[in-house]
């Protein structure tokens, strides 16, 4: 009698928690989407206008795609990216 009212008390314990569980990660993930999806609204609106992106700026959005060629003192677009012909492919200092 005892355990099959110990087991009840334990089953409701548990879906209590299992549901507050489940609403807190639904709360975080969808502040961060909330996060995300303003960071996205000001990048379209950063990119939007209607002034062309110099180069410098451009590869400080890309940073990852260029590399110091210190020799030549100038950027260079990595060789195992695979870029669009719009991407420049030196950018002098």
């Amino acid at each position: 009698m005892e355990k099959g009212q110990r087991k009840q008390f334990n089953k409701q314990k548990n879906k209590k928690q299992t549901i507050a569980y489940i609403k807190e990660l639904r709360h975080s993930q969808k502040e961060e989407y909330e996060i995300l999806q303003y960071q996205l609204a000001m990048d379209s609106k950063i990119e939007s206008k209607n002034s062309i992106i110099s180069k410098i700026n451009f590869r400080k959005y890309n940073s990852s795609a260029y590399n110091y060629n210190s020799n030549k003192k100038q950027f260079e677009l990595d060789k195992s990216i695979n870029a669009p012909y719009c991407f420049p492919k030196v950018i002098k200092y």
